[in-house]
This record gives C-alpha cells, structure tokens and sequence, in this order.
C-alpha cells in the first residue's frame, strides 16, 4: 500500500510523461529483495520530479513516506548486522576421513534427533536428508569438506560430536552459539581430531562443561584464549584422556563459579607445563585426581591457590612423576 502511493506521485509529477516508473521500480522486486529499497533510487526516482509543481501538502507527503522507507531499511541492515545474519544462520565446516565404504558419523545420534539440521553439504553437493536411512552418517567420506547448516536455535551442544571418530577438523567460525548452555561430551571420543578454530565462539552462557574434550586423543594444542567461562560450574574431566595434548592456553579462563574439577587434566601424559596463575577456587569443592597421569607434567605456575574449601583432594597430586616445580606467581 505505502509504495503504491508513492508510484502514484511519481507517476503524475514526473518531468518525463513516456517513463514506466513502476517498471523501473518493480514492486516484486521489492518484495523480493530488500536491497532495492534504498536511499540512492529514492533520491533518483524524486530528482525525476518537479518539485516547483507539487503542492506544500503534496511534498510533505512525499517525503514523508521516502523517510519511513529509509528509516525501515536502515533498520533492518543494523538488526542483520547485529545477528550477523549469512546465507543461512549458523553453519559448522567439518574435514573428514575414513577407509572407502566405511559408515562416517558427522554428529551424534543423540544431538541429530535434538537439533536436526536443515541442510548437509559434502563438497559442495547438498545430500538428501529427509529420506535418508540413518541422515548423520555416510559413506566414502575421504578426505572429504563436510558443512552442516541450521537454520533454528541451538541452545545445547551436549554430546554434539560423540564417538564422531573420523573428523580431523572442525572450523565454527559461522555457527551461533551465543544461546548455547550445556556443553557436556561435546567432542568425546573424537579420536582423530586434529584441530578446532573457535573462533567468535560464544560461551558467556555456558554453566556445563563436564568432559568437553575428553579421549580427544589427537589434539596436541588446544587455543582456549577467547572462552568466557565466567559462568560454568561444572568442569569435571574436561581434558580427560587428552594423551597428546602438549599445549593448553588457559590464560583467560575464568573458574570463580566452578564447584568441581574432578580429573580436569587427568591422563593428559604429554603435557609439560600449565599456567593456572589465575585460577580463582574460591567457590571449588571438589578436586579429586585432578592431574592423576600427568606423567611429563614439570612446572605448574600458581597464584592465590586456596584450597581451603576443597573438600576433596584425594589424588590431587597422584601421578606427577616427572614434576620439578610449583612456581608461585605474584
């Protein structure tokens, strides 16, 4: 109704009678796409009008209704800007691996049935879902680029990848997850897997982390820089099983929340060093086995390291054979 009455204007009051301004500005073509609604073919489409001819009510009117559509566009670039709105809503890229004619799983059963996506790409080529035996898994898989697209909002990633033991690599630099609250089991059991980027990953929401990496066997540094970890309060085996795991960068993790951390590092046997200097255990009871097998563990950096309220430190320290130093930060 609004773009009518704003051809009607142009129509009547345009200098060049012989010009077809609805052609010009299809109204489907609006409705289609939004691009073009805005400012430079309202300014075209007014300049092509001689202002001198139209009356003060008339102007108003004109410039009224060109107002409410730019305004409505700009409105509507900003709200996409701030959900950083792509081609579709939240994608993760996954880099596979498997013998030919092996059945590869690129999510959990579990996590598939919860969050079903809307679309799987495998080089390119969207596969058929819907009809589909068993959708999470596939064949022939081979050094294969894997993209997975929702377009609904995920809250959990509880058990996302589980036992997925042919992905080498995981890349969510397009995926939502500011929503997300659970991250248990994420990538337990992913064997193979070789490299995460956790780029623009949002965990300021996130209250579980329990097991998040654990038997990631593969791993051999883990860029945990830009987690927000403000709010969990579970972090029991996060690394648990981590065998290869060599560099771990805690450097911002924030654990004032957290109550338990019962095997956080256990088993992480290549692990040299680890910086805890700005773990806060204030609210931590429980830390039992919490470096059990850390058998190449030789400097641990500590600071205010109270464990008055720990309730349970049995184990804490049972494995480090190879530990020289607990060096004290100010």
């Amino acid at each position: 109704m609004l773009n009518e009455k704003i051809f009607s204007y142009i129509k009547v009051y345009s200098k060049r009678k012989d010009v077809n301004i609805k052609k010009a500005w299809d109204r489907n073509v609006i409705n289609k796409n939004l691009e073009v609604i805005n400012k430079n073919r309202v300014y075209k489409l007014i300049n092509n009008i001689d202002i001198e001819k139209i009356s003060l009510r008339k102007k108003l009117i004109l410039f009224y209704y060109t107002f409410i559509i730019n305004l409505f566009c700009s409105i509507l670039l900003i709200q996409c800007k701030q959900r950083k709105i792509y081609s579709h809503d939240s994608s993760i890229h996954l880099k596979v691996q498997a013998p030919p004619g092996a059945n590869i799983r690129i999510l959990s059963e579990e996590f598939y049935n919860t969050f079903p996506p809307n679309e799987i790409r495998i080089n390119g080529v969207i596969k058929d879902i819907q009809n589909a035996y068993s959708p999470n898994e596939f064949q022939n898989l081979d050094n294969n680029d894997v993209t997975i697209t929702w377009n609904n909002e995920i809250t959990s990633t509880d058990k996302m990848f589980e036992e997925c033991s042919n992905i080498l690599e995981i890349d969510f630099e397009f995926f939502e997850s500011s929503k997300i609250a659970v991250m248990n089991e994420m990538f337990k059991g992913c064997s193979s897997l070789i490299s995460i980027n956790f780029n623009d990953f949002n965990t300021s929401n996130v209250n579980l982390m329990s097991s998040l990496f654990a038997s990631c066997t593969a791993l051999i540094s883990l860029d945990l820089s830009g987690f927000d970890t403000s709010n969990v309060v579970d972090m029991n085996f996060l690394f648990l099983g981590c065998t290869s795991l060599v560099s771990l960068d805690l450097s911002n993790f924030n654990i004032s929340q957290v109550t338990s951390m019962q095997q956080l590092f256990s088993g992480c046997s290549n692990l040299i060093s680890l910086d805890l200097s700005n773990f806060n255990l204030s609210k931590t009871s429980n830390m039992n086995s919490m470096f059990q097998q850390c058998s190449s563990l030789s400097y641990i950096f500590l600071s205010n390291f109270d464990t008055s309220k720990i309730q349970d430190l049995d184990n804490f320290f049972n494995g480090l054979s190879s530990l020289q130093f607990i060096i004290k930060r100010k």
